[in-house]
């Protein structure tokens, strides 16, 4: 969440060296979350068939170049483009994850693995703003997208290192 909220404290400085226009940056913004929301369910049917581990980890891939070109964008079409990559890329993260959590629970304790998840990502909702201001505004522009594809990517070696594929079927975990 901290990649995908980063571009917020970029607004204006996108309006200034995109010579773009609010309604532009907002059709931005909101590519995200329309690829996200067309995506969400079809991307639950994947992880259903093919794993949780496997849609995620791919999700997470694909994002690391996806926060990478935000901090090289020369055009909105090229923004807005982007940002729909990262609705996709999310819609395979967010889905996924959240069934894992289920699986892992062995329905005991769904709330808490659950509640993890989403206080993670509130957390990344208010630092990613800040990263990007802390970072943009006082080294370079470029920095904070770097930050968050390190993330990201400390992110996938966690989740290949540590969580367990789960099989939603027959309702136990093995190791991957």
């Amino acid at each position: 969440m901290v990649g995908i909220m980063i571009i917020f404290a970029f607004l204006p400085e996108y309006e200034i060296r995109l010579q773009t226009t609010k309604l532009s940056l907002s059709i931005a913004v909101s590519a995200y979350v329309i690829a996200r929301v067309i995506l969400q369910t079809p991307m639950g049917i994947l992880s259903d068939r093919y794993g949780r581990k496997k849609l995620i980890l791919y999700g997470l891939f694909i994002n690391i170049p996806v926060v990478l070109g935000l901090g090289y964008v020369n055009s909105v079409e090229e923004l807005i483009i982007l940002r729909a990559l990262q609705g996709i890329c999310m819609a395979s993260v967010e889905t996924p994850i959240m069934a894992l959590a289920v699986d892992l629970s062995e329905e005991k304790s769904v709330s808490s693995k659950v509640s993890f998840i989403t206080s993670s990502q509130a957390a990344g909702t208010a630092f990613g703003p800040l990263i990007g201001g802390l970072l943009g505004g006082y080294v370079t522009f470029t920095l904070p997208f770097y930050a968050c594809a390190i993330m990201t990517t400390v992110s996938m070696i966690i989740v290949i290192r540590l969580v367990p594929e789960t099989n939603s079927k027959l309702n136990f975990c093995t190791a991957s």
